[in-house]
């Protein structure tokens, strides 16, 4: 595996339902919110009924969290509380299992960069609780929409002197296809809110675990 090192490969990950599961932090969002308002939450909900039953793909996801919990939509004093809760969320959230095995495996080896699409202050905040920051060499969030993954417009010059890129991600339409325009190996990991969509990556996985298997036979080999 010392030719990851060799190659300069820099290897790429998601953070959203690739590094953790995105519906713990949104359930727990839920539940800060009924804690708040005396307000109960339903049995039924849990970051399984979450992932199953949110549309994801929605512009507004807050407003549809809200009325998946409450069946009801926000007022414009409620929706403007939950979204501040969004952004400051404390809350127990780990990643997923196998993960931290994977980027101990591969943080002397290869350079590791973490890009995610979303509002600064909240990725930061999850990267936070997850306590991952130490894997990473350098971490984008990208913020204006225009610039979002799978456009590669604004991570060009992160590229500079890697010979060989890896992207790992969850989204078909963002991750993979962002893995693509950039001409990079793309691994899938199968979870998340869009764990049953097709996709056109190299390699598709259920547990982080099995990307070193990946690795390994694809590096040791040469």
């Amino acid at each position: 595996m010392n030719l990851l090192k060799k190659k300069r490969i820099k290897i790429i990950f998601d953070l959203d339902n690739t590094i953790y599961r995105e519906s713990d932090y949104l359930y727990w969002l839920i539940v800060e919110f009924a804690t708040l308002h005396r307000l109960n939450v339903p049995q039924f909900i849990n970051p399984s009924y979450i992932e199953n039953n949110l549309n994801r793909r929605k512009i507004d996801l807050l407003t549809n969290l809200f009325y998946l919990a409450f069946q009801r939509y926000p007022s414009p004093e409620e929706h403007n509380e939950i979204f501040s809760l969004y952004y400051n969320l404390n809350c127990n959230i780990s990643p997923y299992d196998g993960i931290k095995e994977l980027l101990f495996f591969l943080k002397d080896k290869t350079c590791l960069m973490l890009i995610s699409n979303g509002v600064q202050c909240v990725q930061e905040n999850k990267i936070k609780l997850l306590r991952i920051r130490e894997f990473f060499d350098d971490i984008l969030i990208l913020e204006d929409k225009k610039n979002q993954k799978p456009s590669i417009q604004n991570i060009k010059s992160y590229m500079n002197f890697s010979k060989e890129i890896i992207v790992i991600g969850d989204d078909p339409r963002t991750d993979i296809l962002f893995g693509k325009n950039l001409g990079a190996m793309t691994i899938r990991l199968k979870k998340g809110f869009f764990k049953l969509e097709n996709s056109t990556a190299d390699y598709e996985v259920n547990e982080p675990t099995e990307i070193i298997d990946i690795l390994s036979r694809r590096y040791c080999n040469e």
